[in-house]
């Protein structure tokens, strides 16, 4: 272990990688909702739930784990041959489309360059899985949810919530960060790893920005862009695929299946 860091030297370098907003500029529940809902219009009255816990999770009532459930009872009665087939068709036709080519290149030259390249999001684990894969991620983490036989009306969720300082936790459990235990993790981060970066459009990956010896923040906001000039982390304004930012009534066109892909 270094003196210097406390970490044990990784056989290779790091790349951590956010999902929403950091390699896409949508948020993948939303577009989850819409391919769901193109593709079985009658399920959009199976997200009555997820509209009557909306307005207590913005009071912050409920935490976003119990939203995210309330949100999964549009999977209600999906066997678990056919999520893995929606799953692969989602990322498909509408994740991939929508990777911020210059994020694909950084993939790429990272990869090139021997980073070990970590996908580590709060998106439900089950997709975001299929979104590691098909980018050639390392490893992905993700909220996970138990997947039946055949999905139930309320989807049980197998862990915590995938956010802040869980994703730190959930790359500790399997052993990806040497020399970090877990009482250093409840007391903060002591050092960066050495060779690492992070990439992550929101500030709740403070954990991860400060677990990382690079920082590189995407479209960052205005405290985040505070934040990336007193850290020196880099700053990224990558160009959607298509050429055009989603505006602000594209989750709402997308929870109701009217995004066109």
């Amino acid at each position: 272990m270094s003196k210097k860091t406390g970490h044990r030297q990784a056989t290779r370098p790091l790349a951590f990688f956010d999902l929403d907003g950091t390699l896409l500029p949508h948020d993948t529940f939303f577009l989850f909702a819409n391919f769901l809902i193109r593709r079985s219009p009658w399920r959009l009255y199976y997200l009555i739930p997820f509209m009557l816990t909306l307005p207590f999770f913005l009071m912050r009532w409920v935490g976003p784990l119990r939203l995210k459930q309330s949100f999964l009872t549009i999977l209600w009665r999906i066997s678990e041959a056919e999520l893995a087939a929606i799953c692969r068709a989602f990322v498909e036709r509408s994740v991939l489309p929508h990777i911020y080519p210059e994020m694909r290149t950084e993939i790429e030259r990272l990869r090139t360059a021997g980073y070990a390249l970590i996908l580590n999001t709060a998106s439900p684990d089950f997709y975001a899985q299929e979104i590691g894969r098909a980018l050639g991620f390392d490893k992905t983490f993700g909220t996970r949810f138990h997947v039946s036989p055949r999905m139930p009306f309320w989807q049980s969720a197998a862990g915590p919530n995938n956010s802040t300082w869980q994703k730190i936790h959930s790359m500790h459990a399997v052993g990806l960060l040497p020399g970090l235990d877990a009482l250093s993790i409840e007391s903060g981060i002591p050092a960066p790893i050495p060779r690492s970066s992070t990439y992550t459009d929101s500030t709740k990956d403070l954990p991860l920005l400060q677990l990382a010896a690079r920082g590189f923040v995407v479209h960052p906001g205005e405290r985040l862009a505070e934040l990336a000039a007193t850290h020196d982390w880099t700053i990224m304004h990558p160009e959607p695929s298509d050429g055009k930012m989603p505006g602000p009534g594209a989750p709402i066109k997308q929870l109701l299946g009217l995004f066109s892909v």
